[in-house]
């Protein structure tokens, strides 16, 4: 991305890696991708959502406005009005609800891991496309 000419600003959410010592939520995550363009001062952004990132990121875009390019989804559930992350899922998340019941308002890493397997088999890898034919 840089070598094309592109600027390329990595964001890691609160609650996360190094920022993992300040309380986070969805709305929380929405205000740091919103604040991120602000305080750099960006224009035609194209912001990119992987996995859960994908709801905030589209919900981040609707409130950046005339800033934003685009938005790119990979690999995410990509935001529908009045469905959840969990509601693509093919449980509906009823799994991820009941672990983090069950383990104080945490996900446990063994049921992570099952749903990573649960969701590998599923994976189909197709030919590159250009992003651009969307």
């Amino acid at each position: 991305m840089y070598a094309a000419g592109h600027g390329v600003y990595p964001l890691t959410l609160s609650g996360l890696a190094d920022k993992r010592s300040v309380p986070a939520g969805q709305a929380t995550h929405v205000q740091d991708i919103v604040a991120e363009v602000e305080r750099q001062g960006l224009r035609d952004v194209v912001l990119v959502g992987h996995s859960y990132s994908g709801i905030p990121v589209g919900q981040a875009a609707e409130r950046i406005g005339d800033r934003l390019a685009r938005v790119v989804f990979v690999d995410s559930s990509v935001p529908t009005d009045g469905e959840s992350f969990g509601s693509a899922w093919p449980d509906g998340g009823a799994a991820v609800e009941a672990s983090i019941a069950e383990n104080g308002g945490w996900l446990c890493s063994r049921l992570a891991a099952a749903l990573v397997h649960e969701f590998r088999w599923q994976l189909v890898i197709t030919p590159p496309r250009d992003v651009r034919e969307f």
